[in-house]
């Protein structure tokens, strides 16, 4: 009985190991809470220490939910123990431990499972979002007109923003290092202008393709903690989330001008959070097909879209219908409008295009919906497919006459900048994409679940 005890507590680390390790990868920050403080007291040090741990799973669930489920619904989620929340959990960690008689300290890092996590909150019908942000270059710019600063000292909101403790959210926020290059991409009257040129050199710096633009403007005597801040935020690049946030700060009573300044980049920070999942909530309602055409030019690429088709949890499931050496045709069913689709995809470096009737292609507008009304029908047919030979394919090279005028293609951003480099296609490449190579081998045409 000991045996198969100690085999049950190693199967989900079993299962682990049968996970795509580029998806895998690619989930691990959004679903590990680190650095969850343990400090509980009790009548002896392993009463304190059973005591702290079941305090920190309830705390680091917590914090799991809050990345995922807006703030207005988070009073919608059901209270869980100890216990229950063990059940949602692939592991934890447990650091830097001390004990006396009667205290227990300890850090301890949690790595949920997110296929329970998205099931539980399935279950109770509170909203979520868990599509994850391509990066956000934040430019903190202190004061305005001619006394305006972004990269001089003094700057301290910059300094509050890179400060601030690592946030693991679905937008990833990154302070610039402010070195040579960082002061030759960008000044700050061109960010507080908006200037597109200066602002796309800047993300691009950082792999990103985002920028939020935060100034800061202080008035009143921080010194006699009478102090008041006007705070301008506006976020550049992805359309459907661009938005212009002006907030104001009141000078707490005995509150230092850093611990103010915190408390607003905090602020904004949750504020672009909140537009981010607003725009990216799972509707399970809403089940839509759509079959895609995938250009590859090899297996290495075949395999880095699918692997990153795996970690999108909008995608319920795909399947490969046919497969050549220079495309494979998939059908895929999935969740939400096809413009949401389109964002989820766009923030793995995955483009979604419409076939034109003169044979050109159109990037799916994420800003609007596409007529999504259910069903492959819509927007999704495919005329002259021609059938599949023996081993699945449809012969050497080709994919058939797919003359429809709502033809869809799923390309990799690298090879749709690519093409357009060099003059292959009417479409321009997608800013900041980044290339990922995968590591794992294609299994052939099969059901591909989305793996979460």
């Amino acid at each position: 009985m000991p045996l198969v005890g100690a085999f049950k507590r190693l199967l989900p680390f079993v299962a682990a190991l049968l996970v795509l390790p580029g998806a895998l990868a690619a989930q691990a920050p959004l679903y590990t809470v680190e650095n969850v403080k343990v400090d509980a007291t009790a009548e002896s040090a392993t009463a304190a220490r059973a005591q702290g741990l079941d305090q920190a799973h309830v705390s680091a669930f917590n914090r799991m939910v809050e990345r995922l489920v807006l703030r207005s619904e988070l009073n919608q989620v059901p209270e869980l123990s100890a216990e229950r929340i063990a059940n949602l959990l692939r592991d934890f960690e447990v650091f830097n431990e001390r004990t006396s008689n009667v205290r227990y300290l300890a850090e301890v890092t949690f790595r949920f499972r997110p296929e329970s996590i998205r099931q539980f909150l399935k279950e109770n019908d509170i909203p979520f979002a868990v599509t994850r942000s391509k990066p956000v270059v934040v430019l903190p710019v202190w004061g305005e007109g001619e006394d305006a600063v972004l990269w001089d000292t003094p700057n301290p909101w910059r300094e509050a923003w890179a400060n601030r403790a690592e946030q693991t959210g679905l937008v990833p926020l990154t302070v610039p290092l402010g070195d040579l290059g960082d002061i030759r991409a960008v000044s700050a009257q061109e960010a507080l202008d908006g200037d597109r040129g200066a602002l796309k050199a800047i993300a691009q710096r950082y792999g990103a393709t985002d920028v939020l633009v935060t100034q800061a403007r202080l008035a009143g005597d921080p010194e006699a903690f009478t102090g008041s801040m006007q705070v301008i935020t506006s976020r550049i690049g992805t359309p459907e989330v661009a938005r212009t946030l002006v907030d104001s700060i009141q000078q707490q009573r005995d509150e230092p001008l850093p611990e103010m300044l915190a408390r607003a980049a905090d602020s904004v920070a949750r504020d672009i959070e909140e537009t981010w999942k607003r725009a990216n909530l799972l509707d399970f309602e809403q089940r839509n097909r759509l079959q895609v055409e995938v250009p590859i030019d090899g297996l290495q690429r075949w395999v880095t879209v699918r692997e990153r088709l795996d970690g999108i949890a909008r995608i319920e499931s795909f399947r490969v219908a046919a497969m050549t050496r220079t495309a494979a045709r998939l059908k895929m069913t999935y969740y939400g409008a096809r413009q949401q689709l389109a964002l989820a995809l766009q923030q793995n470096d995955l483009v979604l295009e419409r076939t034109n009737p003169d044979g050109s292609t159109t990037k799916v507008d994420t800003r609007r919906g596409d007529g999504d009304a259910g069903g492959e029908a819509n927007g999704a047919a495919t005329r002259g497919v021609g059938d599949l030979t023996s081993d699945g394919s449809l012969g050497p090279d080709r994919m058939g006459e797919a003359d429809d005028p709502n033809d869809w293609i799923l390309r990799a951003a690298e090879m749709r900048a690519a093409a357009s480099h060099a003059g292959q296609g009417a479409s321009q490449p997608t800013e900041g994409a980044q290339p990922t190579e995968g590591t794992q081998a294609a299994d052939g045409p099969s059901e591909q679940p989305a793996a979460q």
